[in-house]
């Protein structure tokens, strides 16, 4: 299931967070209709891998699980499984990457969190730093090592940190490429991988 949820220029943190948890919980309530499993897992890209690092990790948030879903109101939004592509799982890093780039210009993270603080909480890297009680579902990431604009660097960490709180995770690379790469090159032959690499992945969840 694609997810549509509103974005920053209609709404900033956490509302989108509050659209994807409500769609995970009405797939989980419905997958059998469409064949499937209610044990359903994530993926995201860039921003999208920022999105569903949070919706695995907090759930249960409280802030997220606004909306109501009237029929089922005992399903969470845990997740399964979770395959980040080139994620933003620090976005706290981003920013001061994007900053270095292009000293006092506002980034994408300003105008998505609106705040620092807002930043700095919505961090997943910064929710396993504080060590908040979080679900750990197994985890795939993918990253390009030519990446412009979430470094290598940021996955390694994330992966590290996750492991250490007990997570089951792979962090696969994907020399030269650059951010998203699959969706700018799918015939790449890098892309080709790493589209075999997640179905792989989520085969055997």
């Amino acid at each position: 299931m694609s997810i549509d949820f509103r974005d920053a220029n209609v709404a900033p943190y956490p509302t989108s967070l509050e659209d994807i948890n409500l769609a995970v919980r009405w797939l989980k309530a419905h997958a059998m209709e469409f064949g499937g499993r209610p044990e359903v897992g994530a993926m995201g890209s860039s921003s999208g891998g920022h999105q569903v690092l949070l919706t695995a990790l907090r759930p249960r948030d409280p802030r997220y699980a606004r909306l109501p879903l009237s029929e089922h109101p005992s399903l969470d939004a845990s997740l399964s499984f979770v395959v980040g592509f080139c994620p933003v799982a620090d976005p706290v890093a981003m920013h001061r990457n994007l900053l270095a780039k292009e000293p006092g210009q506002p980034t994408m993270c300003d105008n998505y969190f609106g705040s620092a603080a807002a930043m700095a909480e919505g961090s997943p890297q910064g929710a396993l730093d504080r060590g908040e009680p979080v679900m750990l579902p197994p985890m795939l990431l993918l990253q390009g090592t030519a990446d412009e604009i979430v470094t290598p660097d940021t996955q390694h960490r994330y992966r590290d940190t996750y492991a250490k709180a007990g997570g089951t995770v792979e962090l696969k690379l994907y020399e030269g490429m650059p951010h998203s790469f699959i969706s700018r090159a799918p015939e790449h032959p890098q892309a080709v991988q790493a589209i075999a690499d997640i179905i792989e992945f989520v085969t055997l969840q």
